[in-house]
């Protein structure tokens, strides 16, 4: 018997990304020019992997808690909306 031999292709898995793209739009309509939560997200590609997304959230909601008006914004962090 003879064998077949299959050619070997190297594939690439992607991880899993998180879109950035309405949270980019929402930064443009809602936060003003000089935020730096808005530069941030600017700044960032429109589609990252999905453990560096959960590792810039706790930036992103800082920044934006200092930018909106601190403590009184902070029971949306704990749940409470």
């Amino acid at each position: 018997m003879s064998e077949k031999r299959f050619p070997i292709t190297k594939q690439t898995i992607e991880p899993p990304s998180v879109s950035l793209v309405e949270l980019k739009r929402l930064a443009l309509q809602l936060l003003p020019t000089n935020s730096s939560l808005r530069a941030i997200l600017l700044s960032e590609p429109d589609f990252i992997p999905k453990q560096e997304a959960y590792a810039l959230m706790p930036i992103f909601i800082t920044l934006l808690y200092k930018e909106v008006g601190g403590e009184q914004h902070l029971s949306i962090s704990k749940g409470v909306i």
